[in-house]
């Protein structure tokens, strides 16, 4: 009579077992590397030499970890944010966790939330967010504008109206507006951003 003689180890764990016949049939369910061992015995009793296969059984999906989120931002910081994917078993398979980096008054005040997804090679996939918020201060709206303008003299003037509103001064911040208006497309401003310092101006106005 032939006989296949199969035991497993590692995630799973099957004894050394005899199957009487030419083919045997066996599930693997457990989450893991599994190796199974096999060898068959003919009718005269000639064994061959033990062969053997791991089985890899991925039930889990991808880890998206992110790295360098500080959480919370000013308009005058920068954004960089590197999401990553791993899975220990299959290997990942597609993902859109490339990284986010871009200056932080590019994104919209408030919170902002993220989505990644991940899809491992045994089909699992993974979906979650990240999140981060952007704001305002009269500080951080002042190193924006001198990064922004240009011409050092403007830039003072435009600052010294912030620092005055800063200090519940009435008027100032619309005066600032009304200078960023008047340099608005000029040498030292593009219109496109006096439009950003004015939107980010009536923010602190709110």
């Amino acid at each position: 009579m032939r006989t296949i003689t199969y035991s497993a180890s590692g995630a799973q764990t099957i004894d050394s077992t005899d199957v009487t016949g030419a083919t045997v049939n066996l599930v693997i369910t457990a989450e893991g590397s599994t190796t199974l061992t096999f060898f068959a015995t003919d009718k005269a009793g000639n064994a061959e030499a033990a062969r053997s296969i791991v089985i890899q059984v991925d039930k889990t999906g991808p880890v998206i970890a992110f790295a360098d989120n500080a959480g919370s931002y000013t308009v005058d910081q920068v954004v960089n944010i590197t999401p990553s994917a791993s899975d220990a078993l299959s290997g990942v398979a597609t993902t859109d966790c490339s990284p986010v980096v871009g200056d932080a008054y590019t994104f919209a005040l408030g919170t902002n939330t993220l989505t990644f997804t991940a899809t491992d090679n045994a089909g699992n996939v993974t979906t979650t967010t990240t999140s981060f918020s952007v704001t305002v201060t009269y500080d951080s709206l002042a190193n924006l504008t001198n990064r922004f303008v240009t011409n050092h003299g403007i830039a003072n003037s435009l600052c010294a109206k912030l620092a005055a509103a800063a200090k519940g001064s009435p008027g100032s911040l619309g005066a600032y507006k009304n200078e960023l208006s008047a340099q608005s497309g000029k040498k030292a401003l593009t219109e496109s951003q006096a439009s950003i310092l004015s939107s980010l101006a009536d923010a602190l106005a709110r």
